[in-house]
């Protein structure tokens, strides 16, 4: 299994501060010769390319909740659809898997039909919809599982999800945008990899059960309790030091290795 980080950062950076370059949210995940998207933010198209990865290779994408910093797909689409159309049959991605929550799956199709009155104008990728909000039983991909669960965000008001991926060589958990909650602490046991969200300030440990932010410490915390081997931690906003979130996980007494996220890097079981 390997992991790629396509974006570590958050919708907008602090402009001098060590996330200025980092894009939002994206993370792909491969498998014996296969593919899955975490998340798909502003540009993600290009960073895929970039790193070597052709559109009509991404089946499956994963949205953790519908905030623009996450979910920007119409772009992405396009991109997808005019590849197809000038590059022939080669270049044509059939079809794309969206698991997502339940609120997406029911309201996309009103905004592409903003965008294209008819819904069938672009025959290809046929989007096919997979509702993950409250699902007890895992997707089956390939050999691998895609569990789900609910994610405490945006005061709880939003449908928000966090994933467990579990492959024969390992298992990825994206927390996506997350307060301290049962969900996530469940997604996380015993992890490979957990990319963890890490957006509220050190001094702040109200976001966790307010609005719904974690901070480094309280990632850190989450990690230890559920017996994580590798903390990835993302959506900073550069306010604290890299050296400052790493004290503050190790204060919380999480010994496995630990990473503060960067675009581009790449990580393997």
């Amino acid at each position: 299994m390997k992991l790629t980080i396509l974006g570590a950062g958050a919708g907008a950076c602090v402009p001098g501060t060590s996330t200025e370059n980092l894009y939002p949210p994206a993370f792909l995940v491969e498998w014996d010769d296969q593919k899955i998207l975490f998340d798909c933010s502003e540009g993600v198209r290009f960073r895929l390319e970039k790193a070597g990865h052709l559109l009509e290779t991404i089946h499956h994408l994963a949205i953790s909740h519908s905030h623009a910093d996450h979910f920007a797909p119409l772009p992405f689409l396009l991109g997808i659809f005019l590849k197809g159309q000038w590059g022939g049959e080669k270049a044509r991605n059939e079809a794309l898997n969206i698991y997502c929550p339940d609120a997406i799956a029911k309201d996309f199709p009103v905004l592409w039909g903003i965008h294209w009155k008819k819904m069938d104008y672009h025959s290809f990728p046929k989007l096919q919809f997979h509702s993950m909000s409250k699902k007890e039983d895992p997707i089956v991909i390939g050999n691998a599982l895609l569990f789900s669960n609910s994610a405490y965000h945006s005061y709880g008001n939003l449908d928000a999800l966090c994933y467990r991926f579990e492959t024969p060589s390992g298992v990825f958990v994206y927390s996506g945008d997350t307060g301290d909650c049962e969900g996530v602490r469940i997604a996380c046991k015993d992890a490979d990899f957990f990319v963890c969200e890490s957006s509220a300030r050190l001094t702040d440990s109200s976001m966790a059960t307010q609005y719904g932010h974690l901070n480094a410490r309280q990632a850190g915390e989450i990690a230890k309790s559920s017996g994580v081997k590798h903390l990835i931690l993302f959506h900073y906003s550069g306010l604290d030091s890299d050296d400052a979130l790493i004290d503050a996980v190790k204060e919380s007494g999480f010994a496995g290795r630990l990473t503060v996220g960067k675009d581009s890097q790449t990580f393997e079981v």
